[in-house]
This record gives structure tokens, C-alpha cells and sequence, in this order.
């Protein structure tokens, strides 16, 4: 990996990172009471890394951030919840993105993303749990993510427009 390529994929990491972190603190569970639902802000630094890097800087991204989570807070089922649900959204970033402009939008493959992360989370938790039971949670937390998908996919086109603008003149 070239020196700038690895600073950007670093940067990225940082920013999921810092989002992670930020989006804990927002009590969406007070508006939508849904146990583990989060916003999913830190897909937006990893869709960001796919759109201006490439995929292995957006897989860097997406990997490392459960990673460094699991290093500073040490919570393991946490971790196995939230890297299975990294990589099938990672899969369904890659796949999706192949279709952008064509088929999809950036919400279009947020949403993707934000309900394959629902389904790998679901599918370790009924591993982590022993118990299949929690596949009946799927529906709803596959509704909220949608919402949360479709936002983040507003977020990333205005952050990608303002980027791609400054871009011209650098």
C-alpha cells in the first residue's frame, strides 16, 4: 500500500472510529426502543473509502474498526455481533456499488449494507445465544436499519458532492 493510500485508510479509520463512538452516545434506543440499534454512521467513512480509494481500503476500514472497539472496551460478544455484520455489509457495499448510478443511489447501497450488517448480526447472535428465536427480532431490526440506511445514504451523497467540489480545486 502506498504512503498516501495507507494515510487515508488510516484517516477513515479514524473517522469510523470517532463516529462509533459519537453514535453511542445518541440515545436513539429513547425514540426507537430497539436493543442494539445504532445509527450506522461509521459505514459512512467505509462507503466514503470504497467510493474515493478503493475496496481494500474500505475493507481495511471496515475490519479494523470492530478490531480497535474490541482492544478498548474488551467486550467479545460485541465484537463477534459487529464483524459478522461488517462483512456481509461490506459484501453487499461491493456488490451494490457495482450498480451505482445505473441502479442504485448511495441510499440504495447504504440500505444494503445497513440490512446485510442486520442479518450477519442476527446470524451471530444466533450462534453466540444457541437459540434461533432471535431471527424473530430480524423483521424489526431489518425496519429500523432501512430508515438508518436511507439516512446515511442522504449523509454520503452531500458529504461525497462537497468533496468531489473541493477536489477541483486542489
Amino acid at each position: 500500500m502506498k504512503t498516501g493510500k495507507l494515510t487515508f485508510t488510516a484517516m477513515l479509520l479514524s473517522v469510523s472510529f470517532a463516529l462509533s463512538i459519537i453514535e453511542s452516545f445518541v440515545p436513539i434506543n429513547a425514540i426507537i426502543p430497539l436493543p442494539g440499534l445504532k445509527l450506522g454512521f461509521a459505514n459512512l467513512a467505509v462507503m466514503t473509502a470504497y467510493v474515493l480509494c478503493d475496496k481494500s481500503c474500505a475493507l481495511c476500514v471496515s475490519l479494523l474498526r470492530p478490531i480497535l472497539m474490541l482492544f478498548l472496551f474488551g467486550n467479545a460478544t460485541s465484537f463477534v455481533l459487529s464483524i459478522s455484520g461488517a462483512i456481509l455489509a461490506f459484501i453487499g457495499l461491493v456488490v451494490s456499488a457495482r450498480l451505482y448510478e445505473r441502479v442504485f443511489t448511495f441510499g440504495g447501497i447504504s440500505v444494503i449494507s445497513a440490512l446485510l450488517h442486520s442479518v450477519g448480526q442476527i446470524v451471530a447472535a444466533s450462534f453466540v445465544v444457541s437459540d434461533g428465536a432471535v431471527f424473530a427480532y430480524l423483521p424489526l431490526l431489518c425496519a429500523a436499519s432501512a430508515v438508518t440506511g436511507l439516512l446515511n445514504g442522504f449523509i454520503m451523497n452531500a458529504v461525497i458532492s462537497r468533496i468531489r467540489k473541493v477536489r477541483r480545486f486542489v
